[in-house]
């Protein structure tokens, strides 16, 4: 197996590790602590936050299974990249709670969406983009409105 290789494995092993990690602290600790669990319906505020917790812990578990033995190698796998790309990711979802918070759910997403996609080299076809980042957060919010009756902000 080339270096190349060996790097991007240990890479998506510690990838995975920390995927685990997060999830399993949102799931055990966060969302137990800050989300309110009401007695009514069968959609409640900790549905979604569950969700995304156990989606984080099934693909870590699943990165740390496809790459141990990547992990066993003494290649370098460009972790001050992995660590600077978190950091800019956690940015964005201060900026997303931040701009929820000030102008609303479709308008911050809308924004958001559409950065994201510019950033992740998706700038062929600008207007499809920007349609796409428009009409997805007014149908997530009309689906929670009327499937799930949750108003979002």
């Amino acid at each position: 197996m080339s270096q190349g290789a060996l790097a991007e494995m240990r890479r998506d092993f510690y990838i995975g590790a920390f995927s685990l990690i997060i999830g399993l602290s949102f799931y055990l600790w966060l969302i137990p602590l800050w989300v309110e669990k009401p007695d009514y319906g069968v959609t409640s505020p900790r549905m979604f936050p569950n969700f995304a917790a156990i989606a984080s812990i099934v693909i870590g578990v699943c990165l740390i299974l496809k790459n141990y033995k990547g992990i066993k190698s003494n290649v370098s796998s460009g972790m001050g990249r992995i660590f600077l790309e978190g950091v800019f990711w956690l940015l964005v979802a201060i900026l997303t709670v931040l701009g929820i918070s000030h102008v609303g759910f479709i308008v911050a997403n809308a924004l958001i969406c559409f950065i994201c996609m510019l950033l992740a080299g998706q700038r062929k076809h600008l207007i499809p983009i920007a349609l796409f980042c428009v009409i997805f957060p007014i149908l997530l919010n009309q689906i929670a409105i009327y499937v799930f009756d949750v108003a979002l902000p």
